[in-house]
């Protein structure tokens, strides 16, 4: 059996802005930073605190770039995720439970978000010694409205995307 958290892996969230004043907005990498991951003999199963999801850096055409949000920023973006987006004290846990093929490295199962579940899947990739699977998760099919601002001239795209990183060694039963 193999366990995954924070110490030995990543998982984050991808946004990306759009609407007519984007361009003063900002994509954001968000880290969930309190989840645990375990494979036994080909099952997978997560559990993460829907609160611990923390903007890591705002980003400008895939690329991190910490100088353009002050601190202050960060903290009300952090605010607005759990208040508005997540629900945290409503829906506190984000939960997988599915498959892990070694050999395909592909990952596919049920996710539970913000009180709804939906099959997902990735055909996994190996960059360098980590494995990776990202997922396209579409808000709305998860009850989640899309952040929204100045009468929806700012806004987040409804498909955001979920990379988890772990090294190629770890999962191995």
């Amino acid at each position: 059996m193999s366990t995954l958290t924070p110490q030995n892996s990543s998982l984050e969230v991808f946004t990306y802005k759009e609407g007519l004043l984007s361009a003063v907005a900002h994509d954001l990498r968000i880290s969930v930073t309190d989840y645990e991951v375990t494979i036994d003999d080909g099952e997978i199963s997560l559990r993460a605190d829907a609160a611990s999801l923390q903007v890591a850096s705002p980003q400008k055409d895939g690329v991190d770039h910490p100088s353009l949000l002050r601190d202050a920023d960060l903290e009300k973006i952090n605010k607005t995720i759990a208040k508005e987006v997540l629900s945290p004290r409503k829906y506190p846990e984000i939960l997988f439970s599915g498959n892990y093929d070694e050999e395909v490295r592909g990952v596919e199962g049920e996710l539970r978000l913000h009180g709804h579940s939906r099959h997902i899947e990735s055909a996994g990739s190996l960059d360098g010694d980590d494995f990776v699977a990202v997922f396209e998760l579409n808000q709305p099919n998860f009850g989640i409205k899309p952040y929204s601002a100045m009468l929806g001239a700012l806004k987040i795209k409804p498909v955001i995307r979920v990379v988890f990183r772990a090294p190629i060694a770890l999962l191995a039963d």
